[in-house]
Order: structure tokens, then C-alpha cells, then sequence
């Protein structure tokens, strides 16, 4: 991860270790942090249907090297055959908790509570 993405994600929290009150604001003020890292990532999208990732991951595969995904996620593509050969795949419970993870974490919890707001954040 470049020295520059990594102070712009400095910020990312897990939700989970977060009172209430600090997870109110966390996600208050996610969108508008969350701007200055989407602008050093390559993709940021968040799928609500397995169909839609599936494609996605189709197109981007040829020009990806490393896949960093939820281990669920990942056991729901393997049981239909999706095949990630050609990609270095690292599951989330091996990677750890990275600023990088945290980040796609704090989205997809973002995006279960704001699904409106979403969009504006995809790139």
C-alpha cells in the first residue's frame, strides 16, 4: 500500500470496537473522509447481489494481480464456480485487520446503513 493511501486510511476504525456514540459519528463523517481515499483507489463498489460481483470481478480479473476478499464471500463465489486461478486471492482472515480491509469493511457497514448514499462513494 502506498505511504499516501495509507495516512489518508490512518482514520479507518473497526465499527465493531467503536461505542455508540463514536460509531454514530464515525459514520457521520465517513463520506467526507472516505472522498480523499476513494481518489488513490483504482475501484470502490459495493454489490448487494453475488450475480453483479461475479461479472465485475470477470471484467477487472485480467488486470488484477492480488484479491483481497471476505472469506464468506469468497466460499459463496467457489460454490458457483467462479474461478479466481490467474489472481492471487488472500482471504480476510489471513490477511488481518489491515487499514486496507478496515476500509472495505467500514463501506460495506456504510453501505447497510446509508444504501442511498452509496452510489456517490462508488468509483
Amino acid at each position: 500500500m502506498s505511504g499516501r493511501l495509507s495516512s489518508e486510511i490512518s482514520w479507518v476504525k473497526h465499527p465493531r470496537r467503536l461505542g455508540r456514540k463514536k460509531k454514530r459519528g464515525y459514520f457521520r463523517a465517513f463520506k467526507r473522509r472516505f472522498e480523499k481515499a476513494r481518489k488513490l483507489l483504482v475501484y470502490a463498489r459495493v454489490f448487494y447481489e453475488i450475480e453483479r460481483l461475479e461479472r465485475f470481478l470477470a471484467q477487472i480479473m485480467p488486470m488484477i494481480k492480488t484479491l483481497y476478499i471476505d472469506d464468506r464471500l469468497y466460499s459463496r463465489l467457489k460454490s458457483r464456480s467462479f474461478e479466481c486461478s490467474q489472481v492471487e486471492v488472500v482471504l480476510e482472515s489471513k490477511a488481518g485487520k489491515t487499514r486496507l480491509m478496515l476500509l472495505a469493511d467500514s463501506l460495506a457497514n456504510y453501505a447497510r446503513r446509508k444504501p442511498r448514499d452509496v452510489k456517490e462513494l462508488e468509483k
